[in-house]
């Protein structure tokens, strides 16, 4: 697995994998990091993280559906909270679906906490919670 930048001639296929897994369609923020996981030169998951002096938002992570399950949100997570730290971050936050009880159990294993709820706030009414990690930098 090679995480990379993402570039422009791998917006197309990221867009794809999106509208596979998450089924949507998704517009990539300005100024946010984006990266892309390869596995033998295959795009199968993008993720995107904005930070703002020492706090971080993670607006995305879309993995394709096939390759769901098999240890690479867990790669992408640890990429985050690593450059984080590297990054001298102290506050991890994210949204996710409450229905989207795979992600919300990896958040939770990485040591996310949910700490408020939106309301209606997906279609079908679905709410959205609100989660945040600290980070423990050792020095």
């Amino acid at each position: 697995m090679i995480i990379e930048d993402l570039t422009e001639k791998d917006i197309e296929p990221v867009k794809q994998i999106i509208k596979e897994a998450l089924n949507r369609d998704y517009q990539f923020s300005k100024n946010a990091i984006k990266k892309i996981l390869k596995i033998k030169d295959k795009i199968v998951a993008v993720f995107e993280l904005n930070i703002i002096f020492d706090t971080a938002e993670i607006l995305i992570i879309s993995v394709k559906p096939e390759y769901q399950q098999k240890g690479i949100g867990k790669e992408i997570m640890n990429y985050i909270i690593n450059f984080c730290k590297s990054n001298n971050v102290k506050y991890i936050y994210l949204e996710v679906a409450e229905n989207n009880q795979k992600a919300i159990n990896l958040y939770k294993k990485f040591g996310f906490e949910v700490y408020n709820i939106r309301k209606d706030y997906y279609e079908n009414n679905i709410n959205a919670l609100l989660m945040k990690k600290e980070i423990i930098c050792k020095i």
